[in-house]
């Protein structure tokens, strides 16, 4: 319930000890710690290229989706 409140109230008590970006959720902030590691464990099976992000892999599997059915 604190966290949803959090949301609500904007309070972003999660830090970045790197660049000191705030965030609401530890989720998000342990996300972003990804840019400052270079950390990318989301990898395309077709082309092998790696995210940070499920959603942006997924995102970029679509554009292999759409390829095929305009080559085809």
């Amino acid at each position: 319930l604190k966290i949803h409140i959090n949301m609500h109230t904007k309070e972003k008590q999660y830090v970045c000890k790197v660049c000191h970006k705030s965030f609401t959720q530890k989720g998000n902030l342990n996300m972003h710690y990804r840019i400052h590691t270079g950390e990318k464990p989301y990898k395309c099976d077709i082309c092998n290229k790696a995210f940070r992000q499920s959603s942006h892999m997924q995102s970029h599997k679509l554009s292999h989706l759409k390829e095929q059915l305009f080559f085809s």
